[in-house]
């Protein structure tokens, strides 16, 4: 429904057409505005959901009654426009995707505001109210689109050498100490596996390693506690095929959350991401002393799941120099490993070239 209420000629007066001016400017700012973002929603993040909701807001605002569009029309002076090619330095920290976004939200929210202003003069009939609605409702699609294109960012990340922190694999060393060690040696996803103690104490650990990673420009992903991963802000969180579905648990993360899933075929990767998730881990491609993923499934089922999903795919369990050419031949983007419970030059230097290896 249109927020015009079509006027009578015989009251246009001029005071009707300098608001109808500012008016008709701010009608364009706010469908230019929503038109980039629109287009960002479809071929930016291929999300149908927010491409519609922006077109039917756009679409919305733009019923305009023949009767006020002739006076809207009417009332334009783009020639006359003292404003028109006046440029100014906005501090705009570059041209991606995410500066683009803020840009034209505010863009136009400010033209929405505009309109709801000029709503209370006398001579301007117009309904304030399904304006100032569509600006509060841009506020909250304007946070969603730059949260989304986080988790995008995130998403790529999902490369190399990934480091599962388990209980039993730690020895002497502290979560904190060993994911330091962890990421100092290159890797720059940190997976939490098990934690022993009470909640209190294990939401300690994970927010000790929440900070570590923040400071470290690290990924933190917690497995299989979605109260964990809420708690400490984590960037994501890891499902086993027994957890909670991807489409449940995205429910109540926050946007730029990730969600991975443990998947042992093809079909359960397709699954996985149908329901929304971010990435996909593999069954057990070896044995091995870790158990992230419960059942092994070897380097054939590695290369089906590699075909069926185009989300990043971490492939664990058993991987060493010796076989980890055929994790990367088999198309995996990342590979998962534990920590080792004691650690030295040689470590690192092995973690080093490890990561080197799958990055290449």
């Amino acid at each position: 429904m249109s927020g015009f209420i079509t006027m009578d000629n015989t009251d246009f007066n001029s005071s009707s057409i300098n608001a109808m001016r500012i008016i008709d400017a701010s009608l364009n700012r706010v469908g230019e505005g929503l038109r980039v973002l629109e287009d960002i929603a479809r071929l930016g993040l291929s999300n149908p959901r927010l491409t519609r909701q922006l077109k039917n807001m756009r679409h919305r605002l733009e019923e305009v009654p023949w009767a006020d569009k002739k006076n809207l029309l009417a009332s334009r002076d783009a020639t006359g426009d003292v404003g028109a090619f006046l440029e100014t330095d906005t501090g705009s920290s570059g041209p991606d995707l995410g500066n683009f976004i803020v840009a034209n939200a505010r863009r136009a929210e400010q033209g929405l505001r505009v309109i709801e202003e000029l709503a209370k003069m006398e001579t301007v009939s117009i309904d304030s109210e399904i304006y100032k609605q569509a600006r509060f409702n841009l506020y909250t699609l304007e946070s969603e689109m730059v949260s989304m294109l986080t988790r995008r960012g995130k998403q790529n990340r999902i490369k190399g050498l990934c480091v599962v922190l388990d209980a039993k694999f730690l020895g002497n060393y502290s979560y904190v100490d060993m994911a330091r060690a962890v990421i100092k040696a290159g890797t720059r996803v940190v997976i939490i596996g098990k934690v022993k103690g009470t909640d209190r104490e294990v939401f300690k650990i994970t927010s000790d390693l929440r900070e570590l990673c923040s400071q470290t420009d690290s990924l933190l992903i917690i497995n299989g506690r979605l109260d964990l991963a809420l708690a400490c802000n984590a960037d994501g969180l890891h499902l086993h095929q027994h957890d909670l579905p991807a489409g449940i648990a995205r429910k109540y993360l926050p946007v730029d959350t990730l969600v991975g899933v443990c998947a042992s075929s093809a079909s359960q990767a397709t699954q996985a991401e149908s329901e929304g998730a971010d990435f996909i881990t593999s069954g057990q491609i070896f044995a091995s002393e870790i158990k992230f993923c419960d059942k092994i499934i070897g380097i054939e089922a590695l290369k089906q799941i590699r075909k069926a999903s185009s989300l990043p795919v971490v492939a664990i369990g058993g991987i060493n120099h010796a076989n980890i050419g055929l994790v990367v031949s088999a198309g995996a983007d990342a590979v998962a490993v534990n920590a080792p419970a004691a650690f030295d030059t040689s470590f690192t230097g092995a973690f080093r070239r490890l990561s080197d290896t799958v990055d290449q």
